[in-house]
């Protein structure tokens, strides 16, 4: 009896191991015609995204309720689920399913649920994603030998949208992967910004052979508002394809372009094809699986009905420093110019005047006033106009007088200098008062300075 119970107790562990590794490392996908065509593409095809249990049905509890991801490559048909580490190959075909075998040995979960997964030199890689409630720009690779994901170490982490649409994109043909602005969600730190995804404007490429990522130059906040409010995104060989409500865009990633589909009905039919899951683009069509009858529709991209909208993806940031320094350059190129051109006008202003100049004379006045103003250039002033009524001695004189006495005086001391310097420069200048803005202050040329006060002693 002893031995009966012992023997069905081992039974039932090894049939529940058994039954757990099947369901771990085996999932049956039913053979449907949308399969068997995938199966028959030769050429690049975008990774698709499925609807829970759209092609197959794991036990599970964690996969059950997960979208489904089919990645078609040189090596054959993988498929993994969103949120998951986890890698099936299809490995044999039977006449009405077929074997997807489970070849990693990963345990992690739930760390890139919107991740973005593409093949390149026959890698399958994995990009971006939310999970522990941060979004991330990590790229990974699987590595067939260790049957477990590596990290590939990039110049810089670039955060791409994970929600609610899928906005990087993989260009197969040179090894390019575009992110057309960070949307950073750190549900770490305090502001509803960092709940909702904060924007950092900027589109920026990585070259996977180098792993160095650039920055374009400054996303264009209409292309932004698109992306961000997009109900779906289809990926094809031109770039992306946006649904913004009753409007469809094409985001020419290699062109730096925006187009607007006009045809109204592939608008619509595009939209209906977001319902149905498992989508991918091939020669200018769309194919996707029929969810009743398994079968494989098609549509054709109506680039022809394209045009082109009058905003870019990016704009080529300017860089300020350089026009900074060459306005900076051209600044002091024109100082120099105007600093040499005052010594030479300078160095001919002060020239002594020939001996016959001298006949021409000052009078007394007049020289009491150019001394007064030498004096006050002296210490950087300038005479106000109770300076020069006072040596003038129009004191007390009514302001009429007053005014006409200025004026003909200084006159008078420019046109006798006009003769002696042989120069239109006048001597004496004037200027509004800081204080009071209804007189002037008078005050000698510097460019005459030097030559008056000579002129002046030897008189």
């Amino acid at each position: 009896m002893k031995f009966k119970l012992l023997f069905t107790i081992l039974f039932l562990s090894f049939a529940f191991l058994g039954q757990s590794q099947i369901k771990d490392n085996v999932l049956i996908a039913e053979k449907t015609e949308f399969l068997v065509n995938l199966l028959k593409k030769n050429t690049y095809i975008h990774y698709m995204l499925g609807g829970v249990g759209s092609v197959v049905m794991p036990k599970d509890n964690f996969h059950l309720g997960k979208p489904t991801i089919l990645l078609k490559t040189n090596n054959g048909l993988f498929l993994s689920f969103s949120g998951s580490g986890r890698l099936y190959r299809l490995e044999e075909e039977k006449d009405s399913s077929f074997l997807f075998i489970r070849i990693d040995s990963t345990e992690s979960l739930n760390y890139n649920l919107g991740a973005n997964y593409f093949h390149y030199k026959d890698q399958v890689h994995s990009f971006g994603g939310y999970g522990f409630w941060r979004t991330t720009g990590s790229l990974r690779y699987f590595n067939p030998q260790d049957h477990e994901w590596d990290i590939v170490p990039l110049s810089q982490e670039v955060v791409p949208q994970y929600y609610p649409t899928e906005s990087s994109w993989f260009n197969p043909n040179n090894g390019k992967f575009y992110v057309p602005f960070q949307s950073i969600v750190n549900s770490s730190i305090v502001g509803k910004e960092n709940l909702q995804g904060k924007i950092e404007p900027y589109t920026y490429v990585l070259n996977l052979d180098t792993r160095v990522w650039k920055k374009l130059g400054k996303a264009n906040s209409k292309l932004i508002e698109i992306i961000k409010n997009a109900q779906f995104s289809y990926k094809c060989e031109r770039g992306l394809i946006f649904l913004h409500f009753d409007d469809a865009y094409l985001v020419d990633f290699e062109k730096n372009k925006v187009f607007t589909f006009e045809n109204s009905n592939f608008k619509q039919s595009l939209g209906r094809k977001k319902t149905t899951g498992l989508v991918y683009e091939q020669g200018g069509y769309f194919y996707s699986m029929n969810p009743y009858t398994k079968k494989t529709d098609s549509l054709k991209i109506d680039y022809a009905g394209m045009k082109e909208t009058n905003f870019p993806i990016w704009e080529a940031e300017k860089n300020y420093g350089i026009l900074m320094g060459i306005a900076i350059l051209i600044i002091l190129v024109v100082l120099v110019v105007n600093v040499r051109k005052r010594k030479k006008e300078k160095k001919k202003n002060d020239r002594r005047p020939e001996q016959t100049n001298y006949k021409i004379q000052f009078t007394d006045t007049e020289i009491a006033l150019l001394k007064l103003l030498i004096e006050k250039g002296k210490i950087s002033q300038r005479a106000h106009i109770n300076d020069v009524n006072y040596v003038l001695g129009l004191k007390h004189k009514n302001t009429g007088l007053q005014k006409k006495v200025r004026s003909d005086t200084f006159n008078s001391i420019n046109e006798k200098f006009r003769y002696i310097s042989k120069t239109d420069d006048p001597l004496i200048q004037s200027i509004r008062s800081d204080i009071d803005k209804r007189y002037f202050e008078y005050f000698i040329n510097s460019n005459h300075q030097s030559l008056i006060s000579d002129y002046i002693k030897l008189i």
